[in-house]
C-alpha cells in the first residue's frame, strides 16, 4: 500500500508525516456527491531519506502485512466468540434446569473479551516488528 504525505515535523532520526487517506470512491468527490470528509492520519516514520519539513514523500507498507494484520484483528474475535458459544452451549446443555443458550452467549462474550486481551499483546509485538511499519520509499 502506497500513500503520499507531507512532513510536518522532524525529531532526531524520525519525522511525522501527515497523510490524507484515500476515499473509497477514488477521490472523485465532485462527481460522487456523498459528501465524505477527507481523513488525515499522522504517522511517525524513520527518516531514511533525509527529508525535510514540508517535503512531499511516498510512504508504504507491504500489502501482505496489512492483510495479515487485518485477518488477525477481524477473524480472531469471531473465532473466540464461536468457540465460547459452542463450549458454553455444551456446558449449559449438560446441566439440568439451566438454559444452555444463555450460558453459550455469556461464555461467547467472555471468550471474545479474552481475544481482545490477546490482540492487545499481539499489537505490542507488531509495533516492534519492522515488516509491519510504514517507511518512506521516496521524496516526491
Amino acid at each position: 500500500m502506497k500513500e503520499n504525505g507531507v512532513i510536518v515535523s522532524k525529531k532526531n532520526d524520525f519525522v511525522v508525516i501527515e497523510v490524507t487517506r484515500s476515499s473509497a470512491c477514488g477521490d472523485k468527490c465532485d462527481s460522487c456527491g456523498s459528501n465524505c470528509e477527507k481523513k488525515v492520519m499522522k504517522a511517525e516514520v524513520k527518516n531514511r531519506l533525509n527529508a525535510e519539513i514540508g517535503d512531499s514523500v511516498e510512504v508504504e507498507v507491504a500489502d501482505k502485512s496489512i492483510l495479515k494484520a487485518g485477518m488477525i484483528v477481524y477473524i480472531m474475535p469471531l473465532v473466540f466468540l464461536s468457540i465460547g458459544v459452542w463450549l458454553g452451549s455444551l456446558v449449559g446443555n449438560s446441566l439440568e434446569n439451566i438454559n444452555g443458550e444463555l450460558i453459550g452467549i455469556a461464555m461467547g462474550i467472555v471468550f471474545m473479551a479474552i481475544s481482545l486481551l490477546f490482540l492487545k499483546r499481539i499489537d505490542i509485538s507488531i509495533k516492534k516488528n519492522s515488516k509491519y511499519q510504514l517507511y518512506m520509499s521516496r521524496i516526491l
